[in-house]
């Protein structure tokens, strides 16, 4: 832990949204850059809400590894040779002071206990406070964090910095730099050098970066694009708007919807595992089509890596060739689309007219089979189809309805 804190607190673990920056010549923590041109650095330590729970925790941290984001500030500053340190605020207040001035002052007034963070101790701190103290600026006029922001690099602009550095919380920084990155999109002009992000250690009271969601719009071209026109990002976003008297209210039935849907699910997985006896029978089966010359072909709606375990049943394994066995998560198609249907027939050589699919589903695999032109078989295990033909109520029942030789 020890050996690992003492690298972790370096400016070497610099992020920005491109790219990773890395000071390959520093080694141990507070160690200044040698041998390379000091270039002009701005930091943005953001403000933390002064009625946070926690809050001494999250600014100032846990003694002697875990660094908040004052400590972790300085010890950035040092490294760097900081041009300016901009300790940004919001729209809280106490004892007549703002956020900012609230956080500077309590950094004065507890720096000689920064000697008691181990990666602080090679940092020289009565040069240090000398650095801190002629760089810092205060912003007492923002009020949330894209104003913050906005401030933030405005200042670092007239002070010719290079690159910016934002300083916060694991759980806040993500939200951080996404501010700065649409902050920059609207506003090319206000900085044009790069922007880092820099996390300290200490998140949010009993919270940690594992609790961070972030809420991307849809991009992989393997989504189901039925659902784009109901862009859950900007559903996320207008949640925010909910009148306070209507949140409790509002969330308790997002919360009861998510309950019947997980109720649903372990519903389906109840029936999953009612067609164990239908998997039983799979085996034999299989080896009685492949004796018989039929080839043999797996197509599933499995939504995620792990519904293709099947793969590696023991008996299955044997019987089913792994390039004709397709998986919806792989492919960014889901039955009935007939194209599923049209590329598994494709790379096992067999016309649409001469492949025959065998499933459960009513809709994806009997209805989207025909449609996409092959025949088919419904396994109807409860008998809820009875007018469907061909129907099927158990594998072994197919062996009757095909020829003794393909």
């Amino acid at each position: 832990m020890e050996e690992w804190a003492k690298l972790r607190h370096t400016s070497r673990f610099l992020v920005r949204a491109s790219l990773l920056s890395s000071h390959p010549e520093k080694k141990r923590s507070g160690d200044a850059l040698h041998g390379a041109a000091q270039v002009p650095t701005g930091i943005l330590v953001h403000g933390c809400h002064l009625s946070a729970d926690g809050w001494e925790q999250i600014v100032w941290g846990r003694p002697p590894h875990e660094l908040g984001r004052l400590p972790h500030a300085v010890l950035l500053a040092w490294e760097e040779r900081a041009t300016v340190v901009v300790f940004g605020t919001g729209a809280s207040e106490k004892d007549g002071l703002k956020e900012s001035e609230y956080t500077l002052k309590y950094l004065w007034d507890r720096w000689s206990e920064l000697a008691h963070f181990e990666p602080l101790h090679r940092v020289p701190l009565d040069k240090a406070q000398e650095l801190m103290r002629a760089v810092s600026v205060i912003d007492a006029s923002t009020q949330n964090t894209d104003q913050e922001v906005r401030e933030g690099l405005r200042v670092m602009r007239e002070k010719g910095c290079h690159h910016a550095v934002l300083v916060s919380s694991p759980t806040h920084l993500p939200r951080c730099l996404a501010c700065a990155c649409k902050v920059v999109e609207e506003e090319p002009e206000l900085f044009e050098g790069p922007i880092y992000a820099s996390p300290s250690d200490t998140c949010y009271q009993g919270a940690s970066s594992s609790d961070v969601v972030v809420v991307e719009p849809p991009h992989r071209g393997d989504r189901d694009k039925s659902l784009d026109a109901l862009k859950f990002h900007e559903l996320v976003r207008r949640s925010y708007g909910v009148p306070k008297d209507k949140k409790v209210e509002f969330l308790q039935k997002f919360t009861d919807l998510l309950e019947e849907t997980r109720r649903k699910l372990q519903d389906i997985l109840a029936q999953d595992a009612a067609q164990e006896s239908v998997r039983a029978e799979a085996a034999p089966l299989l080896a009685e089509l492949r004796r018989r010359g039929f080839r043999l072909a797996l197509l599933s709606n499995a939504a995620t890596p792990s519904y293709t375990h099947v793969l590696q049943h023991p008996e299955l394994r044997e019987l089913l060739d792994p390039d004709l066995c397709f998986f919806s998560c792989d492919m960014g198609l889901v039955k009935p689309d007939v194209r599923i249907f049209e590329l598994i027939c494709s790379a096992a050589q067999v016309p649409k007219s001469c492949a025959l699919m065998v499933g459960d589903s009513l809709r994806s695999d009997f209805h989207g089979s025909r449609s996409a032109g092959l025949r088919q078989v419904l396994l109807d295990v409860a008998g809820c189809h009875a007018d469907i033909h061909p129907r099927i109520s158990s594998l072994s029942e197919l062996l009757t309805l095909l020829p003794e030789k393909a």
